[in-house]
């Protein structure tokens, strides 16, 4: 069976925790990055691809960017207030405003996302390599 998690003195002779990917040992020194899912000594747990922040409009926002080969996971949040979403039928208050029940979705491919229309919010958004899907 493969060792994949260390907790405690690690092959470098710290103290930590790594987790390998499955197939890869753990122990084996050295380990490089790419296989591991998890290293106490990363500074950045989830590694940002891209960041930014738009108004949004009554049309769809389009934001695109390069493309990684897999669908990735974006990040989207509002820092103060509340998004409205159907003409004030729901009200989403905080950083946490998708709300896929009141029919609000948002559209994210590998390479862009389009963010549905929804007037004048200041929203920031972070691609993380993380796929998706």
């Amino acid at each position: 069976m493969t060792k994949r998690v260390i907790l405690g003195r690690l092959p470098s002779g710290n103290y930590g925790l790594l987790i390998s990917k499955p197939g890869y040992d753990v122990t084996t020194n050295p380990v490089d990055n790419e296989r591991l899912l998890f290293s106490s000594d990363w500074t950045e747990t989830v590694p940002i691809f891209q960041s930014g922040s738009f108004t949004s409009s009554s049309s769809p926002t389009t934001i695109t960017f390069p493309t990684l080969g897999f669908v990735p996971f974006v990040l989207f949040y509002k820092t103060n207030g509340y998004l409205d979403i159907n003409g004030g039928g729901t009200r989403v208050y905080g950083t946490s405003f998708i709300n896929l029940s009141a029919g609000f979705s948002i559209s994210i491919a590998d390479g862009s996302f389009t963010f549905p229309a929804a007037s004048g919010h200041n929203i920031s958004y972070k691609v993380l390599l993380v796929r998706a899907k």
